[in-house]
């Protein structure tokens, strides 16, 4: 079919194109230019790929995303209510399109940083889905000055825990956050956080009474060297 449309209008439809979401006409059009244009083909099939990462992983959220909870999480150390509320799994998608930005460089996609940001957005999406588990306990670490840093959501179905970053300052190179829990024997390594925090998933044993926060320097060590910098309780 012909048309006077440009090669950079076409360029613009590809994505469209490789996700299906073209009406017919268009569908003739692109299909018509792709025969004689060697960097729309090669540019299709980056889209495809950047379509066919987003199913693997909306995959992975949908089934998260579907359920309804029945409760409230118990929470120990006042949980701001924007942690309590679950993430439709769409304003999740919406989120991870948001992160895309900077993935293009000269019409090429950066698969390996998608991968890294995809994993992200389904680990968040689990860490904030685990907060409406009723038989998960939601706590939130404080600063002495009452301040809330750290929000850590324990025992939610599946055995999985997540430590969420809440107002955490960046560290120096050489500093790194330590989550530590608490038993009757002290402090155990509970996850590293490393310099610029954000949501991580860990084990978490019974018998824990709460958590520590620290800041250390170099390899985590067995046991913590500098004082708390924030903690809180918890009822297991």
């Amino acid at each position: 079919m012909r048309d006077d449309r440009s090669h950079e209008e076409i360029q613009e439809l590809l994505g469209a194109y490789a996700l299906d979401a073209v009406d017919d006409r268009e569908r003739a059009i692109i299909e018509t230019h792709l025969e004689t244009c060697e960097s729309c083909r090669v540019e299709l099939e980056d889209h495809r790929r950047l379509a066919e990462t987003m199913r693997r992983h909306a995959a992975r959220m949908s089934p998260l995303a579907s359920v309804e909870a029945n409760g409230s999480a118990r929470t120990n150390g006042g949980v701001p209510g924007s942690l309590a509320r679950r993430w439709p799994f769409p304003v999740a998608m919406a989120i991870a399109l948001a992160l895309f930005g900077g993935l293009f460089t000269q019409g090429e996609i950066r698969f390996n940083e998608l991968e890294t940001r995809m994993e992200r957005i389904v680990l968040l999406e689990r860490a904030q889905l685990a907060t409406t588990d009723p038989a998960a306990i939601v706590t939130t670490l404080r600063t002495p000055r009452n301040e809330p840093v750290l929000t850590v959501v324990s025992r939610a179905v599946g055995g999985d825990s997540y430590a969420l970053n809440s107002t955490l300052p960046p560290l120096p190179k050489g500093q790194s956050y330590q989550l530590w829990r608490s038993e009757r024997g002290g402090e155990v390594p509970a996850v590293a956080l490393g310099r610029q925090p954000d949501a991580v998933t860990f084990s978490l044993p019974s018998g824990v009474t709460g958590f520590v926060l620290t800041v250390e320097t170099g390899p985590t060590p067995s046991r913590p060297t500098l004082p708390a910098f924030a903690g809180a309780r918890i009822s297991v």
